[in-house]
C-alpha cells in the first residue's frame, strides 16, 4: 500500500516561509527589538518585517542576508534554516508501506 503525503510547490514554499519567519522572529526578540526598531535598521517597513515573520510574502535571499547582517546572526542561523527545510521534507515525504 502506498501512503502519500504530498505538497504542491506553493504549499511547500508557504510552510518553509513560516518556519524561516519563526527563526527570524526568535532572533529579533532575542535582541529585544520591536518590529519597528528592527525595520528601521533593515530599511523596510514594520509591516514587511511582520509579514516575513508570519511567513507572508516572499523573502529574497538579499533580504534574508540583510536581516541576518543587521542581527549580527551567528553562523549557526543559516544551517538552522536549512534544517527547517530538511525537517519539512521529512515530514511530508512519500512513505511507501508494503502490505505484509
Amino acid at each position: 500500500m502506498d501512503q502519500t503525503v504530498t505538497l504542491d510547490t506553493e504549499q511547500r514554499h508557504n510552510l518553509l516561509r513560516k518556519r524561516i519567519g519563526a527563526v527570524l522572529r526568535r532572533l529579533r526578540e532575542a535582541e529585544g527589538l520591536t518590529r519597528e526598531a528592527f525595520a528601521e535598521r533593515v530599511k523596510v517597513s514594520p509591516r514587511v518585517i511582520g509579514d516575513r515573520e508570519a511567513g507572508v510574502g516572499r523573502i529574497t535571499i538579499e533580504m534574508l542576508f540583510d536581516i541576518l547582517w543587521e542581527m549580527d546572526a551567528s553562523e549557526d542561523v543559516f544551517p538552522e534554516i536549512l534544517r527547517e527545510d530538511a525537517h519539512l521534507r521529512l515530514e511530508h515525504a512519500r512513505v511507501d508501506a508494503t502490505a505484509a
